[in-house]
């Protein structure tokens, strides 16, 4: 059977989303994106208007994508054929209702692929991490819908341990309760360089490929890494982006660019 060619126009006339771009992982996801495709297929979201003010000089698509206003989001997705859903920043029943939101507007305004945020592991059930909570339920109601999807299952970001490990360098010991567990760390940078390469790829379909901190986050999450729920080592990276990942060990010859940074802790 011969391929769809008005389809396949149509599709490359829509546009590509991401969410989150005044963020740490959003901004390096849009930046990325904008060169790998034309500036007209990518749309910038925020939920602010100065969130996007750059991309917007710029002269490329903007919208405010708050994520407790479904027909608001469902506004910025109209015309889209993938959307970038980067978790939010805290957990809980709020995100999921956050994430809940974001899905229903994708469900009403046509889109034809979600490209989620997600955790390590998120839906191993003896994983202790309360982090994994809001992903597997995430996970499960984007399966759901019925739109195809791409679930980056990220692991810890780098730039966590390597912020803490110099933050505890006065102690002269980094307090943690995950023992002797192991845990394979990729940049942030290349987690939104992957995610801007999952969006800018047409053939790549419902394929699974950080997390923020709370004081049961933590202890939770320093049980996952000790029970070797966070020792997952994959080359999907490479796979979809044809790059070599940073390693932590470059990342520590330029430790000053590769810190943890502000967070981006929005109800929108």
């Amino acid at each position: 059977m011969w391929p769809d060619h008005k389809s396949s126009t149509v599709a490359l006339m829509r546009k590509l989303v991401v969410c989150g771009a005044d963020g740490n992982f959003g901004a390096i996801a849009a930046d990325t994106l904008l060169s790998l495709v034309p500036a007209e297929r990518v749309r910038v979201a925020a939920p602010t208007v100065e969130g996007t003010s750059r991309y917007r000089d710029a002269g490329v698509d903007t919208a405010v994508t708050n994520f407790n206003d479904t027909a608001g989001l469902t506004a910025a997705f109209e015309g889209a054929e993938k959307v970038l859903v980067i978790s939010m920043p805290f957990v809980g029943p709020k995100r999921r209702d956050a994430h809940r939101n974001a899905v229903d507007a994708c469900i009403a305004a046509g889109v034809s692929q979600i490209v989620y945020v997600s955790l390590v592991n998120a839906t191993d059930p003896t994983n202790p991490s309360i982090e994994k909570i809001d992903h597997a339920w995430t996970e499960a109601y984007i399966q759901a819908s019925g739109i195809d999807y791409v679930f980056l299952r990220n692991s810890q970001y780098a730039e966590a341990m390597i912020t803490a490990y110099f933050a505890s360098l006065p102690q002269g010991e980094m307090a943690n309760n995950a023992g002797d567990g192991r845990m394979s760390f990729i940049s942030r940078r290349d987690c939104a360089t992957a995610a801007a390469y999952a969006l800018a790829n047409r053939f790549l379909h419902t394929e699974v490929s950080s997390a923020p901190f709370s004081s049961e986050g933590m202890v939770t999450f320093g049980q996952a890494i000790r029970e070797g729920k966070m020792a997952v080592h994959t080359d999907d990276f490479r796979m979809i982006t044809g790059r070599r990942p940073i390693t932590v060990r470059d990342m520590f010859a330029l430790s000053d660019e590769f810190q943890v940074g502000a967070r981006h802790s929005v109800d929108a």
